[in-house]
């Protein structure tokens, strides 16, 4: 979550977002939300698994998003 939030940040100051939207599961925290509300920009959230951040992205028109990923062994 905080890496999604610096990167989105970033991101808009570089003008390389295509909406002002930004994809995260429903994994994601309420404090990404906030933050970046904060910095106007919108989280838009979907289910767990890249095809429904992929999708979620197409529908928002956004070019940036991400899901967490851990591994148990």
């Amino acid at each position: 979550d905080k890496l999604l939030g610096v990167l989105g940040v970033y991101q808009k100051s570089k003008n390389a977002l295509s909406s002002q939207a930004i994809v995260a599961t429903n994994m994601s925290n309420l404090a990404l939300k906030e933050y970046l509300k904060s910095q106007d920009l919108e989280l838009k959230h979907c289910a767990i698994g890249d095809k429904f951040v992929s999708e979620c992205m197409r529908l928002n028109k956004a070019n940036f998003g991400g899901e967490q990923r851990r591994a148990y062994h």
